[in-house]
């Protein structure tokens, strides 16, 4: 309230009334606001991996049942035909059996 009096009394002593100075005051028009959809993200490129190469199954190795590879990390067995089969970087081949006795599990 205070400075709006201070602002009266700025104004009468330039000779003006309250009514005179907002008529003479110009005022600008305000800036046409658009609602632009956002802009879509940027797509991220796709993550490449160097490939890894399969190992080919040893000549030697005969099973009654299918030959699987072992992740020796994960413990976890991978069938012929299924992604990563012979391809991670820790790994064997074994039978099917051998890798069950041993306490391995099938990917899902």
């Amino acid at each position: 309230m205070r400075f709006l009096t201070k602002a009266l009394a700025g104004l009468a002593i330039l000779g003006l009334t309250a009514g005179s100075a907002l008529a003479q005051t110009p005022v600008a028009p305000k800036p046409a606001t658009t609602t632009a959809a956002p802009a879509a993200p940027a797509a991220k490129p796709a993550a490449t991996r160097a490939p890894v190469a399969v190992q080919p199954v040893p000549a030697g190795l005969t099973c009654a049942d299918a030959i699987v590879w072992v992740n020796t990390s994960s413990h976890k067995f991978r069938s012929p035909g299924q992604r990563l089969y012979g391809a991670t970087k820790r790994g064997k081949y074994v039978c099917q059996k051998d890798a069950v006795a041993e306490g391995d599990k099938p990917v899902k």
